[in-house]
């Protein structure tokens, strides 16, 4: 909040631009708030300073906010009158950079509120002002101008100063100045000025969960795959090491509370086929499923599996109409595999060149499970396989069928094998979101789980 009490003496003798230029005392006195509306919450950060020697940083959520030492509040001279074209005006500035893990839609707002003493606030009409942008050390060549009050108005009184995106590690500096019309009458004179700034954060929605993850690869244990055989364009990530950040909540028996709903994980961003195109979706496996089941009677394909239509029947019916609504039919990969030396990546071309199986939920693959390793893993290597964060210490199925009407398994150890389809063994479901699910909040920990929309 910059407040500004103005008190003018003047003389009979003089007119009315030298009244304000040669004769006025002002008297300022600047509290500076900022409201952060953060990411999934429903409580505001204020933060004030009445004298602004040094920077000042205020860090909430991903939004940090960082106050200028360059800042002209207390020049007692700024909010004399004066044409567009002099120098002069009141200067603030102050910086806002994303250190989050999702881009954001930011707002800046500005309300010429009451002062907090008896004083008339001045009419926005005689307030102009100048808001100049820079990413970085690039400025905006075409800065914003005019009278706060020919700016659009919004609820609360505010008007909205600015608006845009900005993305993860991106720093937006704001330059703020304003000043009195020269054409101001001299009734204004004892009038106060009191203005708010505010900066609303929200998640970016143009920016899709599966997109936002894509930026933010080396990070958080999310890695670019490289040797995909597709378009450089329809690039493949995943989750891998022992414990990366990829906790979701999905099927939320209440939406409106998080302890209704499971943690799930994501296990990458795919390109699947859908409907002639590809799409970038998000995957993600239920990695506390306690469901036992065999495979099938007799056969080890997924395509005429009693597990396919268990999953894709009483199972996808027992998930909430909110995780229902977040899933859509898929390709699923599930070719036969006869080289337990292959790596995890060739294992990956194969299944992309490989007929699909549609379906709402399937399970893992063998590439899903190396791939948590690393691209250059194979099946039987023992030590990096069992150290991925996807081992769980059972015995579970997977999606791929051998030669030998088997099915691959992983066991206890973490370690690969294959077992017969009438067998009992874990599932653990997995689904590909809608490519158009966003990211609500959430920094993908297992206390702080992503939210999806």
């Amino acid at each position: 909040m910059l407040y500004f009490v103005v008190i003018y003496r003047y003389g009979d003798n003089m007119n009315y631009k030298n009244i304000f230029k040669r004769e006025t005392k002002v008297i300022v006195y600047v509290v500076i708030a900022l409201t952060i509306v953060l990411i999934g919450s429903s409580y505001a950060l204020i933060f004030q300073v009445k004298k602004n020697n040094k920077n000042q940083v205020v860090q909430a959520g991903g939004l940090e906010i960082t106050y200028s030492e360059k800042n002209e509040t207390n020049n007692n001279n700024c909010l004399i009158p004066k044409a567009e074209d002099e120098e002069g005006g009141c200067t603030y500035t102050f910086t806002v950079t994303n250190s989050g893990n999702l881009p954001s839609a930011y707002k800046v707002y500005i309300a010429n509120e009451n002062a907090q003493d008896s004083s008339t606030p001045l009419d926005s009409q005689y307030i102009k002002y100048t808001l100049e942008k820079a990413n970085g050390t690039q400025k905006n060549d075409s800065p914003k101008s005019g009278k706060l009050s020919d700016l659009s108005a919004q609820e609360d009184s505010k008007k909205l100063l600015d608006d845009g995106s900005i993305d993860i590690s991106e720093s937006i500096t704001f330059t703020f100045n304003f000043w009195i019309d020269d054409e101001a009458p001299t009734t204004i004179i004892g009038n106060s000025v009191n203005l708010k700034i505010t900066v609303d954060n929200t998640v970016d929605e143009a920016k899709t969960a599966a997109k936002t993850l894509s930026t933010i690869s080396g990070r958080k244990g999310l890695f670019e795959v490289k040797s995909v055989t597709a378009p450089a364009t329809n690039k493949e990530y995943r989750y891998t090491g022992s414990n990366p950040d990829n906790y979701v909540y999905f099927n939320c028996k209440d939406e409106t509370d998080i302890r209704t709903c499971e943690k799930w994980r994501i296990l990458g961003v795919y390109n699947v086929p859908f409907n002639n195109t590809m799409e970038t979706r998000l995957k993600i496996i239920n990695m506390d499923s306690t469901i036992t089941s065999a495979w099938d009677s007799a056969s080890n394909n997924y395509e005429t599996s009693a597990i396919k239509t268990y999953l894709n029947g009483e199972y996808f019916d027992s998930l909430s109409e909110s995780a229902r609504n977040l899933v859509t039919n898929a390709q699923y990969a599930a070719n036969v595999v006869t080289d337990k030396n292959i790596t995890a990546k060739n294992l990956l071309d194969d299944e992309q060149a490989s007929s699909k199986i549609t379906a709402r939920v399937g399970l893992m693959s063998l590439s899903d499970y190396a791939l948590a390793s690393s691209e250059n893993v194979t099946l039987e290597n023992t030590e990096q396989l069992n150290a991925n964060w996807l081992h769980k210490g059972a015995n579970e199925w997977l999606i791929n069928p051998n030669a030998d009407n088997q099915v691959y398994t992983i066991n206890e150890d973490g370690t690969i094998g294959t077992s017969q389809p009438g067998e009992e063994k874990l599932i653990r479901p997995v689904v590909y979101l809608n490519s158009d699910v966003t990211f609500v909040s959430g920094s993908g920990t297992f206390d702080d789980p992503y939210i999806l929309k």
